[in-house]
């Protein structure tokens, strides 16, 4: 069974001279928004239950650019997050990593101690 790990919500606005222009029944904004507002919802709840299926799935993790204390980037399985900075990590290395939590839809991710780096 194929599972959604993200809904992206956006409400429709209307383009000029467009065929949508002339349908009747137009929703209002409040409708709109709320409508948006509700799969946000549904999509944090996938997204949550996503992440929790996959907690010590072991993924590759590319570093990609980074501040003082964290490098940012992205998995094989296109999940974005950020680990703890170590002296010699470089941008373009690979490691294995684990999800080590998330808060607010934000992964930090752990270092698997069996990981190779590649170039």
């Amino acid at each position: 069974k194929c599972l959604f790990m993200k809904i992206h919500v956006f409400p429709y606005s209307e383009r000029p001279e467009t065929a949508s222009m002339l349908y009747g029944g137009k929703i209002d904004h409040t409708m709109k928004k709320s409508r948006a507002d509700i799969l946000k919802s549904i999509s944090n709840k996938l997204y949550s239950g996503y992440i929790k299926k996959i907690k010590n799935l072991d993924m590759y993790f590319i570093l990609e650019n980074h501040d003082e204390k964290y490098f940012y980037g992205t998995t094989d399985n296109y999940l974005k997050g950020f680990i703890s900075r170590k002296s010699d990590d470089q941008a373009g290395n690979i490691i294995n990593v684990n999800i080590e939590n998330t808060r607010n839809n934000k992964i930090k991710f752990i270092e698997n101690n069996n990981y190779e780096k590649h170039l």
